[in-house]
This record gives structure tokens, C-alpha cells and sequence, in this order.
């Protein structure tokens, strides 16, 4: 049997009655988090982190291009 995965200390959410800021890219490769003015990408499977992006603002939304090459926050 495989090792449990702790996503805990990865990915943490908004707090209480907020939704996740987790935003997974049209062709399930790739997840964006975010947290105040920090957004991460990361692979899906293996949760390997690919990019790291710095907001002048706190992102609150984000959404992937239909083709996952680009990624909207706001």
C-alpha cells in the first residue's frame, strides 16, 4: 500500500466559511493556491511546485486560460 500524502502544511485554504483558493487548470495537470499575495503552481500528481508569482495585492480569484497557458487572478 502507497504513503499517505499530508497536504496540510501544502495547501492551506481560506478560513472558516471561505472557499479554498485552489483553482485546477483545464487540463488537470497543473493546481494554482494562493494565499494573500503569493500564488504557487504546482504539477497535480506529485504536488511538485513549478511557480511561484508575487501580487501587488491579495488575490482572491483565479481562473486558467481553456488551453492552461495562462493563469487570471484578481
Amino acid at each position: 500500500m502507497g504513503r499517505a500524502m499530508e497536504f496540510s502544511d501544502k495547501l492551506r485554504h481560506g478560513g472558516p466559511g471561505q472557499p479554498a483558493p485552489v483553482a485546477i487548470s483545464p487540463d488537470g495537470l497543473m493546481m494554482a493556491t494562493t494565499q494573500d499575495l503569493k500564488v504557487e503552481v504546482r504539477e497535480v500528481d506529485s504536488l511538485k511546485l513549478l511557480q511561484i508569482y508575487t501580487s501587488l495585492d491579495v488575490v482572491y480569484q483565479m481562473v486558467w486560460s481553456p488551453d492552461s497557458k495562462f493563469l487570471a487572478c484578481g
